[in-house]
């Protein structure tokens, strides 16, 4: 009574919302991992400061030169 069709149709078609949720799942997952990580060591943590440094010192450093 079932239409063997309509099984391979669903099955068929991408299921993107799955594909959505396990992407926001793993950047979730990576993020919660990656603070776990910086909090239990304390070096990982001097690392995103440095970073963050480098960022706004070129960024910061031209204004004044400029005037």
């Amino acid at each position: 009574s079932d239409p063997p069709m309509a099984r391979p149709a669903v099955k068929a078609l991408p299921p993107k919302h799955l594909v959505a949720l396990a992407v926001v799942a793993i950047l979730g997952l990576f993020l919660v991992a990656d603070y776990l990580w910086a909090s239990s060591r304390s070096a990982a943590p001097s690392i995103w400061p440095s970073r963050l440094d480098i960022s706004t010192r070129p960024t910061a450093s031209p204004p004044p030169s400029e005037k």
